[in-house]
């Protein structure tokens, strides 16, 4: 078994560092894009899975060693306590002591570094970032094993605190992915449940993972541009931006030297952006969540969508979710408009005057969620398996046909990266769609036609 482990350690980054290699020379020399069919062929996909699992593996054990050390020391620290009679109180914080959780992710990265930086730069030099530069499944697996490894004890804590947040709608359905790789059953016990439980809110999510001070807006220029540039002029280099600043690159000599610079700062020139990350967008990266929702953002759209019912005074009102991925938002909103419902009901002794017009509107809005699942997400029987456009023909075009006074809200959230689905929203003639995400220059649809 140790054999076998040992090999296993060798046998990832020798293969991901040749297939990276293989890659750039079947591309002769061009940059190599996000190509599947070019991953699979060199076996990426499986040289990464192999050094995940062994990376992860090995920082557990590295970070066990640590606090072993640390018992040891204060074990033998307290025999000298017990000898000059220090109060209990001293002696017992003396053994419970813990390392660190900046410790932990110091002890993660290097083990971190240890395997995979000798795969993506053998040569610490540019020219060997150059060949997995603008391969966006290699950096998104790097990012997401980087913030893995400096979060992961944050990570732990965050949930101990709040064991509950794992019967949350979207911690409950990823059980058995999310929870069991990054907290390893290090939680207290959780009774067995068959349904999950509300959404949280977002004042407990912020304190939980130290979002107090998240920005409420926008940046026009990211913080993540501004440190590749740093980086770049540092190496007497240059980042050419494109389309307006929504994509970007740097431009260095090919053999500059990297050894100096850090594995987060290979990653920020790279456009694998982990500066100003926290232990949440580990969370999204590790779970491949890229909106958890809460109560007060079900609560503001909802009561935008009834607004609008209410303006537009259609017969019937349509919410048609397009890439759904599991139908938690539409699920959420359903409920949302039955809660209100029952409001409604529970009011309707008051008088007349004290009735809103909300509450005198003919029904509730219909929310569909539709997805084709070309991406690998939990299956929901409410979410109907359809593609954008099969969605728009259906429902749109029924409208049209019929001749019905329907009014149809188009939902998308997360539209996939550099994929723009609103020409076709405008195309099919919708009332209105909503985009939900990153823009200008986020990861989110096409950041010059999508906004």
């Amino acid at each position: 078994m140790v054999v076998l482990k040992r090999f296993n350690q060798w046998l990832g980054p020798f293969m991901l560092r040749n297939g990276i290699r293989a890659q750039a020379l079947f591309s002769r020399g061009s940059p190599v894009n996000d190509r599947p069919f070019l991953d699979s062929l060199f076996g990426l996909p499986i040289w990464k899975k192999i050094i995940a699992l062994e990376a992860r593996e090995a920082a557990d054990q590295a970070v066990d060693e640590a606090q072993r050390k640390l018992n040891n020391a204060n074990s033998s620290s307290w025999w000298s306590r017990n000898l000059f009679h220090l109060p209990s109180s001293e002696k017992k914080e003396s053994v419970e002591n813990r390392i660190s959780l900046d410790e932990e992710s110091n002890i993660r990265l290097a083990v971190l570094d240890a395997y995979i930086r000798g795969a993506l730069v053998p040569n610490e030099t540019w020219a060997d970032v150059r060949k997995w530069q603008f391969n966006t499944r290699l950096i998104v697996w790097v990012r997401r094993e980087y913030l893995f490894a400096k979060y992961r004890g944050h990570l732990r804590s965050a949930f101990q605190a709040s064991p509950s947040l794992r019967l949350s709608k979207q911690f409950f359905r990823a059980k058995s992915t999310f929870a069991h790789k990054v907290l390893r059953g290090n939680l207290p016990f959780l009774p067995k449940v068959t349904e999950h439980s509300k959404l949280p809110k977002t004042s407990h999510i912020r304190r939980l993972f130290g979002m107090e001070n998240w920005a409420e807006e926008k940046r026009s220029h990211s913080v993540q541009r501004q440190k590749m540039v740093q980086l770049a002029t540092r190496l007497q280099g240059v980042v050419f931006e494109f389309r307006g600043g929504a994509w970007s690159f740097a431009q260095i000599q090919d053999d500059t030297d990297l050894s100096k610079l850090s594995l987060g700062e290979i990653l920020e020139l790279a456009r694998g952006h982990v500066r100003n990350c926290g232990p949440f967008n580990s969370v999204c990266e590790e779970w491949d969540c890229y909106q958890l929702w809460t109560q007060e953002y079900v609560q503001g759209l909802g009561n935008y969508i009834l607004e609008r019912a209410e303006q537009q005074g259609a017969d019937e009102t349509i919410v048609l979710e397009v890439g759904a991925g599991d139908g938690i938002l539409a699920e959420s909103l359903r409920d949302y408009f039955d809660n209100a419902h029952r409001e409604q009901k529970r009011h309707t002794d008051c008088s007349r005057r004290k009735i809103s017009k909300r509450s005198r509107r003919k029904k509730n809005p219909t929310v569909i969620a539709t997805d084709n699942y070309s991406w690998p997400v939990a299956r929901n029987t409410a979410v109907e398996n359809l593609s954008y456009q099969e969605a728009l023909q259906k429902y749109c075009s029924m409208a049209e046909e019929t001749k019905t006074n329907r009014h149809v809200i188009v939902l998308c959230s997360w539209m996939p990266m550099n994929q723009d689905w609103s020409a076709d929203f405008r195309k099919s003639h919708v009332n209105e769609y909503i985009l939900i995400g990153e823009y200008d220059d986020g990861q989110c649809g096409d950041n010059w036609a999508t906004w």
